[in-house]
């Protein structure tokens, strides 16, 4: 973590990603994001190789499982939405139909 925010251009792409995933995310998501986070800064400080890689590997992994679930519930709005638009298109035809008929 403390590599990537010391090579300034990823640190601040890295940051901005995160500060998106951090505002689309509801309140429980981001208590858990920022856990993630704080997780893996302090996975820095832990002297054991292995379990500072295991606790930045954990860290990520519950950040990218939450990224994904957003992502996941953008795409449904998304597909609600363009399903309702071809619902309003579906009865403007018909009543352009209806209105030909007459």
């Amino acid at each position: 973590m403390i590599e990537i925010l010391s090579h300034k251009p990823l640190a601040a792409h890295a940051l901005r990603s995160f500060r998106d995933l951090i505002r689309k995310a509801k309140e429980g998501e981001r208590q858990e994001m920022l856990a993630a986070l704080v997780i893996g800064f302090l996975s820095d400080s832990v002297e054991d190789e292995k379990l500072r890689e295991s606790l930045r590997v954990t860290a990520m992994e519950h950040i990218e499982e939450i990224a994904r679930k957003i992502r996941e519930e953008e795409k449904k709005e998304e597909d609600e939405e363009e399903e309702e638009k071809e619902k309003e298109k579906e009865k403007e035809k018909k009543k352009k139909t209806r209105a030909v008929i007459y």
